[in-house]
């Protein structure tokens, strides 16, 4: 039987950002540093290597922040730990992924990122929207299918989807607040 802690918002809100701050690996932000994560609810599975934090959930690195209806975490075991057993948190290992469903913003200082539902790749400091993408900023609107995001570089490649096409908006004219 798996070993899951079932901790209260307050236990979160103290607890959420040391559970994963000493990954080193996780990069939602080209900046880096700590991840403070803060959600109605949250799980904490050790055997698994697995934090499941639902409602409202707001993951914030630097200038950068992941909203969505439920962030699933998957990470390794940090190192000299065997799994369960050693307290809230003593096994998390850096970030493998961060998976996000349900109304997903992925929002930066220069742009808004909605989607259906959004996967973070540790390894290759990717992030991967897909369904109803919308990219917006000050200078217009991209829509589309699929978007990936290379973090480190800044690129971003959109497709359609099967069938689909990508949309562009350019309106230098409005300069609309990016939403913090």
């Amino acid at each position: 039987m798996a070993l899951v802690k079932k901790l209260p918002l307050a236990a979160l809100c103290v607890c959420g950002a040391t559970l994963l701050a000493p990954s080193a690996m996780a990069q939602l932000s080209r900046d880096g540093g700590a991840i403070e994560i803060v959600a109605d609810r949250g799980e904490l599975d050790d055997v698994k290597r697995q934090a499941v934090y639902i409602g409202n959930v707001d993951v914030v690195q630097g200038d950068a922040r992941l909203r969505a209806k439920e962030v699933v975490i998957n990470y390794n075991a940090r190192q000299g730990t065997s799994g369960a057993g050693g307290g809230i948190g003593s096994s998390v290992g850096d970030i493998q992924n961060i998976q996000a469903t349900g109304d997903v913003y992925y929002i930066t200082a220069r742009e808004k990122v909605k989607a259906d539902r959004g996967v973070y790749n540790a390894k290759d400091e990717t992030i991967n929207l897909t369904g109803n993408v919308r990219v917006t900023n000050a200078d217009g609107v991209i829509a589309g299918e699929n978007l990936k995001i290379n973090i480190q570089t800044g690129r971003y490649i959109m497709d359609g989807g099967t069938g689909g096409r990508v949309r562009t908006v350019i309106d230098q004219a409005s300069k609309e607040e990016p939403i913090q």
